[in-house]
C-alpha cells in the first residue's frame, strides 16, 4: 500500500510540474509568438506601403495635387492601383494616399489625396454615416493627435507602434513616401488593418495554444502515469537543459549515465545544442556583411560558401572624400561617431538591394552584388544603391554635423573568384579578380565628376533604361594596361 501511494504520489508530483511546465513554456511560446505575430503584421504594413509607394506615378500625383480633381484620368488611375493592393490582400481595410500641407510641420495637419473606397453602409442601419464614407480629396487630417506615426511617414517607411483611433475607427496603419526622380517627397501611402481585424487573428492564435496545452498536458499525465517510477531523475535533467536553452543558453551540457534511451537522449540533446550553438555563431558572423533574409538562405545552401568558384559578380566601392583633413581636427570620439553614422546608413543601401557588405574599409566600405546567391540585374542594383547612398549623404551630414563631407561610388562587373579564402586558421569570403581593381580605380576618380559615381561600360550594358548617364570617355586606371570607357551616373529617370 504504501508503494501504491509512494507511485501515485509521484505520478501526481511528475504530472503537476509537467503540466505547470507545460503552461509555462505554451505562455512564453505565446508571448514570443504573438511578439512576432506583430511584428510580422507591422513588417507587412510597412512593406505594403513602401510597394504601393513605388507604383504611384510621380508625375501623376503632381497632376493630381494641382488640380485635386477627382474625375481627372491620375486620380482614377491612382485610385485603381490602391483598389488593386486591397483586392489583392483581404486583411487591408483601408488604403489611401495623403500629402503635407503648409500646416504639416507645426500643426501636424496633412490633407488625404486619393481614397479609393467606396461608401458602404458596414453597419446596416440605414444610413451612411461619416465614418462610412471616405476621405475627400483635400480633406483635412490632424495627425499630430490621432496617428502621429503618420507623420513619419513623409519622411521614411514607418508603421504604428500601438493601435490609432479617428473617425473611421481604430487601427494600426504603415506608411511610406512617394518620391520623384530628384528624391523629393511628394506625398504617401497609408495602409490600415483594422482592430476587429487583429482581434480575430489575436483570438485563432489564442484558440490554437490553449488546444496546444490542453493536449501537452493530457499526454503528458498519461506518460507520467506509465513512467514515473523510472523517469523522475532524468527527466529533471532533461527539464533544466531545455529550460536553459529556451532562455538561450547554448552552452548548455548534460550527462546521464544511465545505459538506456535516456542517456542516448541527453547525447542527441548535447549534439543538438552544439548544431544550434554553431548555426547561430555562422548566422550572427553572416548578418555582418548581408541582409538577414540573404543570410538566412545561405545558411540553407552552406555550399554557397564553401566552394570557391567563378562567377559575375558586380562590385561597389564607396568612400567618404578628406575625411583625413576632418580627423586632424576632430577628437576621435568624433571620427568615430561620424563612421558609424555613414557605415549604418551604408549598409543599409546595400542591405536593401540585395548586396552584401564584403568588407568596411575605415572610411568607406567594398560591397558585392550576385553572390554568394545569384541576384537578378544586380548591376542595375548595384546603381540604385549606389544613388540611394548619395542621397543618404544628406542625412549623414545632418546627423554627424558636417557639412561639407562627400563620397565617391565606383561600379563595375565582370568574371571573379568567390568563396571562403585564406586558411585554415583564418578564413574569409571574398571575391579576387580584375573586376574589384576597376571598381576600386574609379571610385577614386569619381571626386572629380558632380555626381560622384562612375561606373564601366559593363554595367551600364546591363542597366535598363531606368538610369541617366552620360559618358565620360576611355581614362587611364592606374596599374592597368588598357584604357576603360567610363560613365558618370547622373541619377533615376524621371517618370
Amino acid at each position: 500500500m504504501r508503494s501504491k501511494t509512494f507511485s501515485f504520489r509521484v505520478l501526481l508530483l511528475i504530472s503537476m510540474i509537467t503540466c505547470l511546465v507545460a503552461i509555462g513554456s505554451a505562455t512564453s511560446v505565446y508571448l514570443v509568438a504573438r511578439h512576432e505575430q506583430m511584428a510580422s503584421i507591422r513588417h507587412k504594413l510597412v512593406t505594403t506601403a513602401t510597394t504601393a509607394a513605388r507604383f504611384i506615378n510621380p508625375t501623376e500625383f503632381t497632376q493630381i495635387l494641382s488640380s485635386k480633381d477627382t474625375a481627372s484620368p491620375a486620380w482614377k488611375h491612382v485610385a485603381e492601383q490602391l483598389r488593386t493592393f486591397q483586392r489583392n490582400d483581404q486583411d487591408i481595410r483601408f488604403i489611401y494616399v495623403f500629402a503635407s500641407t503648409p500646416e504639416t510641420e507645426t500643426k501636424g495637419v496633412v490633407q488625404f489625396i486619393v481614397d479609393p473606397m467606396l461608401p458602404n453602409d458596414d453597419d446596416s442601419n440605414g444610413v451612411i454615416d461619416p465614418n462610412e464614407e471616405p476621405a475627400k480629396c483635400g480633406e483635412l487630417y490632424n495627425a499630430r493627435t490621432s496617428s502621429p506615426e503618420l507623420l513619419h511617414g513623409l519622411k521614411r517607411p514607418s508603421v504604428d507602434i500601438n493601435y490609432t483611433t479617428d473617425k473611421w475607427g481604430q487601427f494600426m496603419s504603415g506608411y511610406a513616401p512617394i518620391i520623384n526622380a530628384q528624391g523629393q517627397v511628394l506625398g504617401a501611402v497609408g495602409v490600415d488593418i483594422t482592430f476587429s481585424q487583429l482581434r480575430k487573428l489575436r483570438n485563432a492564435f489564442i484558440l490554437q495554444c490553449i488546444l496546444v496545452i490542453i493536449a501537452v498536458i493530457l499526454t503528458s499525465i498519461l506518460i507520467s502515469w506509465i513512467l514515473s517510477r523510472h523517469i523522475s531523475k532524468p527527466v529533471r535533467i532533461l527539464h533544466a537543459g531545455i529550460e536553459k536553452v529556451g532562455k538561450g543558453d547554448l552552452d548548455t551540457q548534460i550527462e546521464i549515465k544511465s545505459g538506456d534511451e535516456f542517456e542516448r537522449l541527453a547525447n542527441r540533446f548535447n549534439a543538438m545544442v552544439a548544431g544550434l550553438r554553431e548555426r547561430k555563431r555562422m548566422l550572427g558572423a553572416l548578418e555582418r556583411y548581408m541582409s538577414k533574409e540573404v543570410a538566412e538562405l545561405v545558411m540553407q545552401q552552406e555550399d554557397q560558401l564553401s566552394q570557391v568558384r567563378r562567377r559575375r559578380v558586380t562590385v561597389l566601392f564607396c568612400d567618404i572624400e578628406k575625411i583625413t583633413a576632418y580627423a586632424e581636427t576632430a577628437s576621435p570620439e568624433q571620427t568615430a561617431k561620424l563612421l558609424s553614422i555613414f557605415h549604418d546608413h551604408m549598409i543599409d543601401a546595400v542591405f536593401r538591394n540585395g548586396g552584401i557588405v564584403d568588407k568596411l574599409l575605415g572610411d568607406g566600405l567594398m560591397a558585392l552584388f550576385g553572390t554568394p546567391l545569384p541576384l537578378e540585374h544586380q548591376e542595375e542594383a548595384a546603381v540604385r544603391c549606389a544613388i540611394e547612398m548619395q542621397a543618404g549623404m544628406a542625412k549623414i551630414r545632418e546627423l554627424s554635423g558636417v557639412n561639407n563631407l562627400e563620397m565617391g561610388v565606383g561600379i563595375h562587373a565582370g568574371i571573379v573568384v568567390a568563396g571562403n579564402i585564406g586558411s585554415d586558421r583564418i578564413m574569409d569570403y571574398t571575391v579576387i579578380g580584375d573586376a574589384v581593381n576597376v571598381a576600386s580605380r574609379l571610385e577614386s576618380l569619381s571626386r572629380n565628376y558632380p555626381s560622384r559615381i562612375l561606373t564601366s561600360q559593363a554595367v551600364i550594358d546591363s542597366l535598363q533604361g531606368k538610369f541617366e548617364f552620360v559618358g565620360i570617355g576611355s581614362i587611364e586606371l592606374k596599374n592597368r594596361k588598357e584604357p576603360l570607357f567610363a560613365y558618370q551616373v547622373v541619377g533615376f529617370k524621371n517618370g
